[in-house]
């Protein structure tokens, strides 16, 4: 018997992407928030962790935060003066590159400004991150670590073995010296030792105000290349290829004089 058509698995762990339908309606929550909240802070952050941000969202319920999709988000505000959708609010668009985001608030100016200049969470340094201190483990036991961690510790280049269930560190080591670039296994040593180097903050670089407008506490750097809008590419002129003109070939004159004589030989014979 042939296979029905309506018995079919269907994985309900595949989803259909929407990335047109994400981005529209990014593109009208952030101009809709332009109309709800006075004040936009356009800010920078370090070391983001997840779990961090969301306790500083937990505290700014009344507020509304906005990363990524930065081309989207400019869009939104517009790109330029004659884009905008409030007077002056493009220049926040044109600072919309990298590791940023955007503030809605209707909280004070002052009272934004302190909270995210006191405020920082220690957290582990991660792959690429620069190393504040030097860290070094002295030979001998290393009890904060379980002994089912010991092989981890060998793949991660420490010289450790297990002496009675207790790991132990057959050489001094130097994890990490103050200014290196920490690789992957150096981070990794430094979490399990519970050292939390990195800095997980924020800086806030310009704000808008519904009634004052822009204002820039940090200047762009004179090499920084404000955002622009994308010119669209102009289409390649392709040539046509010319027609080559058939010459053809001059006869010689050896070969004019050589048809002349056969013409007076048949003549001859004819006569």
């Amino acid at each position: 018997m042939p296979k029905s058509k309506r018995n079919k698995q269907v994985s309900l762990t595949v989803t259909k992407k929407r990335p047109k339908e994400l981005k529209k309606k990014l593109f009208e929550e952030v101009r809709k928030c332009a109309d709800e909240y006075e004040r936009l802070f356009l800010f920078s952050y370090e070391n983001m962790r997840t779990t961090k941000l969301q306790e500083v969202k937990s505290e700014w319920r009344s507020s509304r935060f906005f990363f990524g999709k930065s081309k989207v988000i400019a869009v939104g505000l517009g790109r330029d003066p004659a884009e905008e959708i409030k007077d002056d609010i493009h220049k926040i668009s044109e600072r919309m590159t990298g590791q940023r985001g955007l503030l809605f608030t209707n909280n004070s100016k002052d009272e934004v400004l302190k909270y995210f200049k006191l405020y920082s969470e220690p957290c582990p340094a991660r792959t690429g991150t620069t190393a504040t201190e030097t860290v070094k483990l002295e030979k001998g036991p290393l009890k904060q670590f379980s002994f089912a961690l010991e092989p981890r510790l060998r793949e991660l280049g420490l010289t450790t073995k297990l002496e009675k269930g207790v790991v132990h560190l057959e050489k001094d080591e130097t994890i990490c010296e103050e200014g290196d670039v920490l690789t992957s296994d150096q981070s990794q040593i430094l979490k399990l030792l519970g050292n939390q180097m990195a800095e997980f903050k924020f800086n806030i670089e310009a704000m808008w105000d519904n009634e004052k407008g822009f204002k820039e506490f940090v200047p762009l750097p004179t090499n920084a290349k404000k955002r622009k809008r994308p010119e669209k590419p102009t289409p390649a002129k392709v040539k046509k290829p010319r027609k080559e003109k058939v010459v053809e070939p001059e006869e010689s004159d050896a070969e004019e004089d050589a048809e002349q004589d056969d013409d007076e030989e048949e003549e001859l014979e004819e006569n």
